[in-house]
């Protein structure tokens, strides 16, 4: 459905401020698949969202999948980091689709390496093929950071 997100801060000289996001909450399509958003973050005993990494070596990608149960049989998932939304990817990783207890969901995760990409803006891309056809992906901003 629709939402409206909407953060509001006070600093310490008092200085107020605030701000709206609107948004549609909705899983993609990707042939007879769903997808849902595209969540990055860091793995240390459990998954730790995150969109602005620093010294890290590697981030954790994260999205479902949905769908009947046989047509998982030839569904392939990898993640792409790239400089821009529609540009090259700089490196493609394979990721790995986990079953869930309901049956017609899939869990997709990956890990894309960081440590030798300057520090700077770039888009991991969540990537579902079938049959070695692309149907669908998924897209996060990820800013990497000295500090």
């Amino acid at each position: 459905g629709s939402y409206r997100l909407r953060v509001a801060a006070v600093d310490n000289l008092g200085r107020r401020g605030a701000t709206d996001y609107e948004f549609e909450a909705q899983l993609s399509t990707a042939g007879s698949l769903k997808l849902s958003t595209l969540v990055l973050g860091l793995s240390r005993g459990g998954f730790t969202p995150r969109l602005m990494f620093f010294q890290e070596p590697t981030a954790m990608g994260y999205f479902e999948v949905y769908g009947p149960s046989a047509n998982f049989e030839d569904v392939d998932v990898a993640f792409e980091l790239a400089n821009t939304p529609e540009g090259p990817a700089i490196i493609r990783v394979p990721a790995i689709l986990t079953p869930s207890q309901d049956p017609d969901l899939r869990r997709a995760s990956g890990v894309v390496p960081l440590s030798t990409y300057p520090v700077g803006d770039y888009v991991v891309r969540g990537i579902v093929t079938i049959e070695g056809k692309q149907v669908g992906q998924v897209i996060r901003a990820l800013r990497k950071s000295t500090s």
